[in-house]
């Protein structure tokens, strides 16, 4: 039987998929991740040999492991969806933990080993049927099963897909290499995924070749762009916490650049951070903006506290005028610097300078 070019592709497959699948299952330091892609890249070997197996001829000898393939597509949706999460963001949804996931794989399962005690005739025929790129009658059930699995796992990937588009900004995908990396190999599983869907519709040459071409080529795939960027899968999850804070950021629509002039003129030109009972609320009605917004700018573009922020114009203020005015004593330079007391004073002045004000001003004296 002259076995064609898919025969040898699904053999390389399968082999890169065993291959890949031994090397995490023995790599050192073993956690829940590595045991989860060494699974799914079994099931992809297991699959991909389920094809070398029907065009070989070994399977008019040995034809009992009739459809076994069929399970396996049930698998695949659940099995990428946990890696996914689990990769990007550290901790798989309740919706995905749920045991309902692996009703149709049992289903698909229990229909599988009833076709172990159809008669071997029947089998041969549907094989057949499959290298002949004809879709008879005995065939029906078997891509009926198949569309039912291919759907399955497209509506897994279109859950990840969508939910992980939801979160990165367009922008953010065409300019962040690794997310662009993500969202090819969910593309390429599609495609694959695609390839059973043609062959459930009776387009038998086209579905099994992009089937196979595509669910061949992903495991080389993963395999070069790890290569190429071994910290792929934690700059994604990295990106994707910085998109989430994003999300949920106050300043969405708000120019942070207006907000840091308007600043910079309040508290070096007008010298606000003199008045006692500055807050954050009212600094924050004098810029027309929400105290929230306010307090995200400064902790997430600055790097400070608001009263942090406050105290540092304060102690920069106060270190000019302890040079300036060496016979004040330091609880007039705290009052004229905005502080309420000494002992607060001291405090932020220490903190800030790492030095009490009597030392800086004798470190800093002009004599």
């Amino acid at each position: 039987m002259d076995k064609g070019i898919l025969y040898y592709i699904s053999f390389f497959g399968c082999f890169l998929a065993f291959l890949f699948s031994i090397g995490y299952k023995i790599a050192p330091n073993q956690n829940s991740k590595k045991n989860l892609v060494s699974l799914s890249l079994l099931l992809v070997g297991l699959f991909l040999f389920h094809n070398v197996y029907l065009f070989s001829d070994y399977f008019l000898q040995i034809p009992y492991f009739y459809l076994y393939h069929l399970p396996i597509l049930f698998l695949f949706g659940p099995i990428l969806s946990r890696i996914i999460y689990l990769f990007l963001e550290g901790e798989i949804p309740s919706w995905l933990s749920s045991k309902w996931n692996l009703l149709p794989f049992f289903i698909a399962a229990i229909y599988t080993l009833l076709g172990f005690f159809e008669p071997i005739e029947y089998k041969i025929q549907a094989i057949q049927a499959i290298r002949k790129q004809s879709s008879g009658k005995l065939f029906q059930r078997i891509t009926f099963i198949s569309f039912l699995g291919c759907s399955s796992l497209l509506i897994y990937i279109f859950r990840s897909f969508v939910h992980f588009v939801r979160i990165f900004r367009f922008e953010i995908i065409l300019n962040t290499a690794s997310v662009r990396f993500l969202f090819l190999i969910l593309g390429m599983a599609s495609l694959g995924t695609l390839g059973g869907l043609l062959i459930s519709f009776g387009e038998i040459h086209i579905g099994l070749s992009i089937g196979i071409f595509f669910l061949s080529s992903i495991v080389p795939t993963i395999y070069l762009i790890q290569m190429s960027y071994p910290s792929l899968f934690e700059e994604v999850k990295i990106a994707i916490q910085e998109e989430k804070k994003y999300l949920n950021s106050h300043l969405k629509n708000i120019d942070t650049k207006s907000i840091g002039i308007e600043l910079q003129k309040l508290f070096t030109e007008d010298k606000l951070f003199l008045e006692e009972d500055l807050n954050l609320s009212s600094l924050a009605d004098k810029m027309q903006i929400s105290p929230h917004q306010l307090s995200e700018y400064l902790n997430t573009q600055v790097g400070k506290s608001f009263h942090s922020f406050i105290n540092y114009y304060r102690i920069t203020y106060a270190c000019e005028l302890l040079q300036k005015n060496t016979d004040w004593p330091t609880i007039r330079i705290a009052y004229e610097s905005g502080f309420q007391s000494k002992s607060s004073f001291h405090d932020a002045f220490k903190k800030e300078k790492e030095m009490t004000p009597t030392e800086f001003r004798k470190k800093n004296s002009p004599n």
